[in-house]
């Protein structure tokens, strides 16, 4: 199965002044992810920039989930991952649970609350 990343660049603004220093916004380098007995992710690389739009697109079960589960710094215990995600250059193992959450939104598909918390309050809640 295969997973597609498609980046669009309609609209596209120039978020940086000097484009030549500019560090990617989220970075992966030879993502391999998988579950104990099951490859998901094989040499995943990319880049988003300021002002990129992207979509994630792929047939079920081979491995959107799990790559923005990886991206948000949010994994399960039975998924094992190789390779880097990096946030503004950093690594994301390394900075803190709390400020990756500000920066990066996620919201599992299989997740459920008891509270009727509107769409928009949901989303915010993830932020703190």
């Amino acid at each position: 199965m295969h997973l597609f990343l498609f980046r669009c660049f309609l609209q596209r603004r120039d978020f940086t002044e000097n484009k030549e220093n500019t560090v990617p916004l989220l970075q992966v380098r030879s993502l391999n992810a998988g579950y104990v007995g099951k490859a998901v992710l094989k040499d995943v690389d990319f880049a988003l920039e300021p002002g990129d739009f992207v979509c994630l697109s792929g047939l079920n079960g081979c491995g959107k989930s799990t790559l923005l589960s990886i991206l948000a710094g949010v994994t399960l215990a039975d998924l094992t991952y190789t390779g880097q995600v990096l946030v503004d250059g950093k690594p994301i193992k390394k900075i803190p649970k709390k400020e990756v959450a500000r920066q990066i939104g996620f919201l599992s598909q299989k997740e459920y609350s008891v509270w009727n918390f509107s769409v928009l309050e949901t989303i915010v809640t993830g932020r703190y």
